[in-house]
């Protein structure tokens, strides 16, 4: 099915909350396991290969994939680990993208490994490249979200300067990592002990979905962004979430670029009309406003301000959570 998000969804800004970048720097220091992934997804029908997953994409050519998807905005995402690579220097990434401001916006990286020296680049680049927020990744970066030595010091930051945390969650198509580090249940001590840090939680937390919800039940600070896997792949449990509550404002729409394209995620969430949600053994279907949420209101209400400068809003809190 042929679309654009505006003929689907008219008079809604649709924001991609997990893009990455792909021009030629970056895949020269991404190391084995990105280049791993990218060679088995390179005849992929949803990701923007074409046969060949070392060619670079220029920040035009994604540009030109998100106008033909009808996206409005997205946030650009580094990741870096010297661990497996040669980092893309955030400075960099901010420079590459200052001419598609304010439409590509970025979330800076740093190695938890670097000690001393990720928190002052983290600083600086808030500071000084405008990034509004920080991506980590806890298989690939090889670090626990809850490690009070090599990552809190960074959530500190991060809370200080009012801005999210995108930390990766779930299974990992990575080769050569762990999983374990990006189960959801960590994220549940980090938002113990830091209550106002505004933590998403990337590509829906399979195959640990249900500890996920629980955790962002808990918590009215943390949020999940649907990147990373085409809607229909997606557990039923976050459709019913998505669909009904509080919660229904913390789901954010992700892609995943280039590995997962907007216009075959976006394709595939207007064709999801209905699921089966087995725990009440019925077919669920999306109520008045729930789709729109998810594509870019929520996103609005969270980054809205940073975008324009100011501290993001509070997500309501679900009934009975802590």
């Amino acid at each position: 099915m042929e679309m654009r998000a505006q003929e689907a969804w008219p008079g809604v800004d649709v924001w991609d909350m997990h893009v990455h970048p792909y021009f030629e720097e970056v895949i020269g220091g991404l190391g084995p396991p990105f280049t791993g992934l990218s060679e088995a997804l390179k005849h992929s029908g949803s990701a923007h290969f074409a046969g060949d997953a070392l060619r670079p994409i220029s920040l035009d050519q994604t540009v030109g994939h998100l106008d033909e998807a009808g996206v409005t905005g997205a946030i650009v995402v580094n990741v870096q680990s010297a661990r497996w690579a040669r980092p893309l220097p955030n400075e960099l990434l901010a420079d590459r993208l200052r001419p598609y401001a304010p439409r590509l916006r970025f979330f800076a990286s740093v190695d938890p490994h670097a000690g001393k020296a990720a928190a002052y680049e983290l600083e600086r680049t808030l500071r000084e490249d405008g990034a509004i927020g920080l991506k980590l990744h806890p298989s690939y970066q090889d670090f626990a979200p809850c490690d009070r030595e090599l990552a809190y010091p960074l959530y500190e930051i991060c809370q200080a300067h009012g801005v999210p945390l995108l930390l990766h969650s779930g299974t990992c198509w990575l080769h050569h990592v762990p999983i374990e580090p990006s189960r959801p249940i960590h994220v549940d001590q980090v938002a113990l002990d830091f209550p106002e840090l505004r933590i998403i939680m990337a590509h829906g937390g399979w195959p640990w979905t249900e500890e996920l919800i629980a955790v962002m039940w808990r918590h009215r600070h943390v949020y999940v962004d649907l990147s990373g896997n085409l809607p229909r792949f997606l557990p039923p449990v976050l459709w019913h979430y998505a669909n009904i509550g509080a919660l229904s404002r913390k789901f954010l729409f992700g892609s995943d670029y280039p590995y997962v394209g907007p216009k075959a995620w976006l394709e595939g969430f207007a064709a999801l009309g209905s699921w089966f949600y087995p725990p009440e053994n019925r077919v669920e279907t999306w109520r008045p406003g729930a789709k729109e949420r998810i594509l870019g209101r929520n996103f609005l209400d969270l980054m809205g301000p940073l975008l324009s400068g100011a501290a993001p809003a509070a997500a309501p809190m679900p009934s009975g959570a802590r």
